[in-house]
């Protein structure tokens, strides 16, 4: 009992200190927030039957014997819930879940849990999986392998999952294979060795994995562009203004022209390809190091190790010229930029100097706008005369 005790108390401890963390967070996922949280609870379940069940072994306590069969049927099933469960959350992560292929998923991790189910009510009667003896010792059957079956069926789900990926980070991908990877070793090992202990461990390892780098960052990007959201800009002003950095930064913010004309008269979905269109430019525009965020409805913003503004703006308006072009969308990409340097030894925080910047991108926009009603006036003039 120490040994299972032991075994199962860090990953109690930390699989509560995960969902304790993770609604200090408040995500506004609705869909991962239940998944992620029945997944917890099926793990958390698991484990507290795992750990009742010690106490009888090696007693012969008649009565308790087909507690115990119950309580090991349900241990093996939470455990094939909550794998499937994890399956789902990669799902969401790589490709959202307002689409059939999240349904198909949802259908298959249905029919294969309430099957997994069936072939384990049915071993209270043919004890071909797993049995108790006269002193409720825990004994393999048969066909005890069965009782693994599940795991190759979310094993394939997993690969559907990464084969299917849109718009994600190949760290991700590499993530959902490390946290797969740990859970099927576990598997085998205490299917292979009737005394390991390590499917809940390696669960929990796995879990603390996707949630440090994906859940918790999900919560600072912003799903359509795969750029940081507001949050996650509002993080990086404050890390950087904590690190003491004293390097030059360029500092550029970036509104969409016309966006509401193009919501209005094209639809929104053509106002999202917009939004992605000018994400993909700009990540084209700077360095894999910089940082982008969406912090607004149709603005972005830019922040690059630098300490000169030109080239950058130089680039980014090429690209959107470039992208303009080649006429691939029924619309066109108009902006307004605003930068500037935020050189080392500058007294303003992070955040003022962004402010700073944000100012400059409405000065210029002011600008273009009595340029252009200028230009509209001596028009209508020239039509006059």
């Amino acid at each position: 009992m120490s040994i299972v005790f032991n075994t199962l108390l860090a990953p109690f401890i930390g699989f509560v200190i995960i969902l304790v963390d993770y609604y200090k967070w408040r995500s506004t996922d609705i869909v991962q927030k239940r998944i992620f949280t029945i997944m917890v609870f099926a793990l958390l379940a698991a484990m507290f039957s795992d750990f009742i069940f010690s106490f009888s072994v090696g007693r012969n306590i008649g009565p308790l014997t087909p507690f115990n069969l119950t309580l090991a049927t349900f241990y093996f099933w939470l455990i094939s819930f909550g794998v499937s469960l994890m399956v789902l959350l990669l799902e969401h992560t790589f490709n959202g879940h307002n689409s059939p292929r999240f349904k198909k998923i949802v259908a298959f991790v249905a029919v294969v849990n309430s099957a997994y189910l069936l072939l384990l009510i049915t071993n209270f009667f043919t004890r071909s999986l797993f049995y108790m003896t006269y002193y409720n010792e825990y004994n393999r059957a048969e066909w005890f392998l069965l009782v693994f079956s599940p795991a190759v069926f979310w094993l394939l789900a997993t690969i559907f999952v990464f084969a299917g990926r849109k718009r994600i980070g190949r760290h991700i991908v590499c993530l959902g294979l490390l946290s797969a990877s740990i859970i099927l070793i576990s598997f085998l090992s205490d299917t292979l060795n009737e005394t390991s202990l390590v499917a809940l461990p390696g669960f929990f390892v796995s879990v603390l994995l996707y949630y440090l780098f994906a859940i918790r960052k999900s919560s600072l990007i912003d799903y359509l562009t795969n750029t940081y959201n507001r949050r996650g800009f509002s993080e990086f002003l404050e890390n950087m203004a904590k690190s003491g950095d004293r390097r030059d930064y360029v500092f550029i913010v970036i509104d969409i022209e016309g966006f509401k004309k193009i919501n209005e008269e094209l639809g929104y979905k053509q106002g999202d390809g917009v939004l992605r269109d000018l994400s993909d430019i700009l990540r084209g525009s700077i360095r894999r190091s910089d940082f982008i965020a969406r912090y607004g409805g149709d603005e972005f913003a830019v922040i690059a190790a630098a300490n000169n503004l030109r080239p950058i703006r130089e680039n980014i308006n090429r690209a959107i010229a470039d992208f303009n072009d080649k006429k691939l969308r029924a619309y066109t990409i108009e902006v307004t930029i605003g930068g500037d340097v935020f050189e080392a030894g500058d007294k303003r925080s992070p955040m003022e100097f962004f402010s700073h910047v944000d100012g400059l991108m409405y000065a210029e926009k002011d600008k273009r706008k009595k340029e252009k009603d200028i230009c509209d006036g001596e028009t209508k003039f020239l039509d006059k005369g």
